[in-house]
């Protein structure tokens, strides 16, 4: 884990809040028991809202990339855990000339 990417405990603490006691420590499970297979594959982002204590966690797809086989396992493990998972998809956007 990178600490540094929070700007304080509280920051930390409230990460594990939003996901939740359930996501979190199954998460963690994932990455001690299957590290060999789980290194790759964890969705892009984690985002959350402390005032409503919820939590998003989403995978980014550029326009033809698709899932490789270790980001759907996790995504499954995800979902099974309870989490809110999204895929998002971006898409070109042609400029007028």
């Amino acid at each position: 884990v990178s600490w540094d990417i929070f700007s304080s405990p509280e920051q930390a603490i409230e990460v594990a809040v939003c996901m939740g006691s359930k996501v979190l420590s199954g998460v963690i499970k994932r990455i001690l028991c299957c590290s060999d297979f789980d290194r790759s594959g964890l969705p892009d982002l984690f985002v959350w809202n402390p005032k409503t204590g919820k939590s998003k966690i989403v995978e980014v797809k550029a326009p033809l990339d698709k899932l490789s086989s270790k980001q759907e396992v996790w995504i499954h493990a995800l979902l099974n855990l309870g989490a809110n998972v999204e895929l998002c998809k971006i898409v070109a956007k042609r400029e007028a000339v």
